[in-house]
């Protein structure tokens, strides 16, 4: 990917006549960084390679759990095949699974320990739920409504911190090529999850309302990553320039 360093900068030596030993040894030092960055981006894809094995091991055991429902598995099964990330998918399904969303967050922390702080989301900046949008899953009773609710803002919260850990990857997989539409096997996946989520409560609402959510969710997820990559994007542009805002 970055070619060979030393054949990249032509040898340490070349040229040298030319060259002060001040400014031979700037150059050595810009060789040293350079690989050193290099290193470190092999480390991280190691890293990465590593949690995403966990993390697909994990929904293979959960799903195995809830085999009866062999069309959430096949669901899941076809959104990993998109390659967005397994966490995205892992919270996916997780509505309503209190302990395994807690074991899916001690696990990225716990691969993550000198980033901890980056899994931790920032209560500023999550996607929030209107009740036009909460409209879509209520029942007659209020009180069974707001438990319904306390469930789902925290499960789409935790696709949305999933989805910005890796926004690229989303952006560049998880949505229809050439629109903007979400891809409809994560949909798909989301009903699934909402859907038996309901039955374990004794509950049905129409499909429809489901995949109205489902689609106001990804749609928000979507827009908010996309903000923040062009928000990072306008900052490295501005440092570049040399005219970067300083940040508190």
């Amino acid at each position: 990917m970055f070619g060979d360093l030393e054949q990249f900068g032509g040898g340490s030596d070349q040229g040298g006549e030319g060259m002060s030993e001040a400014a031979r040894e700037a150059f050595r030092e810009q060789q040293r960084a350079a690989s050193q960055q290099l290193k470190a981006l092999q480390k991280g894809e190691q890293k990465k390679k590593k949690k995403e094995d966990k993390l697909a091991k994990i929904i293979t055991e959960l799903l195995q759990k809830k085999s009866r429902r062999s069309d959430l598995a096949m669901a899941a099964a076809e959104v990993l095949a998109l390659n967005v990330p397994p966490a995205f998918v892992l919270s996916a399904i997780l509505l309503g699974d209190q302990e395994s969303q807690k074991e899916l967050s001690m696990t990225i922390v716990e691969d993550d320990k000198g980033l901890a702080t980056e899994n931790q989301p920032d209560l500023s900046d999550l996607i929030t739920l209107s009740g036009n949008d909460l409209s879509y899953m209520m029942t007659d009773d209020e009180v069974q409504t707001i438990n319904l609710h306390n469930e789902l803002i925290p499960w789409s919260q935790m696709m949305y911190v999933q989805a910005k850990n890796d926004p690229m990857r989303m952006i560049q997989n998880a949505k229809v090529e050439d629109d903007e539409k979400t891809q409809p096997v994560i949909i798909e996946l989301m009903m699934l999850t909402q859907r038996y989520f309901l039955e374990d409560r004794g509950l049905l609402l129409p499909a429809d309302n489901l995949r109205t959510l489902s689609e106001i969710i990804m749609r928000k997820i979507f827009e908010k990553i996309q903000a923040n990559v062009d928000r990072l994007q306008a900052l490295r542009e501005a440092e570049f320039l040399g005219d970067a805002p300083t940040q508190e």
